[in-house]
């Protein structure tokens, strides 16, 4: 979808201008001017100042900000030598831990030699401070305990994400807190004819998904087409 869409990556916008006609957008690489902005930017580095705005919000959507929390899952990926799992694509293992850790593992992803470890709350808070290999290990013995010992040998690639520890996300999804469902509806809604948000945190439909951060970018951007020119 993004074949003919001009996408200019390591360029963190630090300041949108939006106090005259369009907005004016500071970079790294340059200013960039444009009649609006759709702003995908997650709510949490919003919330935190991550991004100045001249002149600042109104007063309701930084209250919308202040209104939504955001919350960590991560994920621990492990991949396998072929036929290391015995098991059907998209099998899932949920597994409480001697310990009382808990992973949510789903298994050979179409039909790939994964293991795809989730974790959340304390656990994941853990692990962003933790060094891989203890990430990787206990994802391991999980496999292991189930597809024998021999298992442990046969995984050999990995990746750890750590959305809480990324400045750019600063968590992985949104909830809203106590008696403010309604800032996701002052989101969506534009700021100024000129300033657009979109994102999972703008969602009525689908709060923390996939599919409500692309459906409000869809409709930001319908908005800005039908701004007069």
């Amino acid at each position: 979808m993004a074949r003919d869409v001009k996408i200019t990556l390591s360029s963190p916008v630090s300041r949108i201008d939006w106090s005259g006609s369009g907005v004016r957008v500071t970079t790294p690489k340059g200013v960039v001017s444009a009649d609006a902005a759709i702003i995908t930017v997650p709510i949490s580095v919003l919330a935190s100042g991550g991004v100045t705005f001249d002149p600042p919000l109104p007063e309701g959507v930084r209250t919308a900000f202040d209104g939504l929390t955001t919350g960590l899952v991560n994920r621990i990926a492990l991949g396998y030598k072929p036929d290391s799992l015995d098991c059907d694509p998209f099998t899932a293992l949920d597994q409480v831990r001697g310990d009382g850790r808990v992973l949510d593992l789903c298994l050979r992803p179409f039909g790939r030699e994964l293991a795809i470890a989730t974790v959340g709350g304390d656990l994941a808070r853990q692990l962003e401070t933790a060094k891989d290999q203890e990430a990787v290990d206990l994802v391991r013995d999980a496999v292991a305990d189930v597809f024998g010992s021999l298992t442990r040998r046969q995984a050999t690639a990995w990746h750890v994400s750590r959305w809480g520890a990324d400045p750019y996300s600063l968590g992985s999804m949104t909830a809203a807190k106590p008696g403010h469902a309604e800032a996701r509806r002052i989101l969506s809604e534009p700021v100024g004819d000129r300033l657009c948000f979109a994102g999972e945190a703008c969602s009525l439909t689908w709060p923390g998904w996939l599919p409500g951060a692309y459906e409000t970018g869809v409709a930001a951007a319908q908005r800005v087409l039908a701004l007069p020119s």
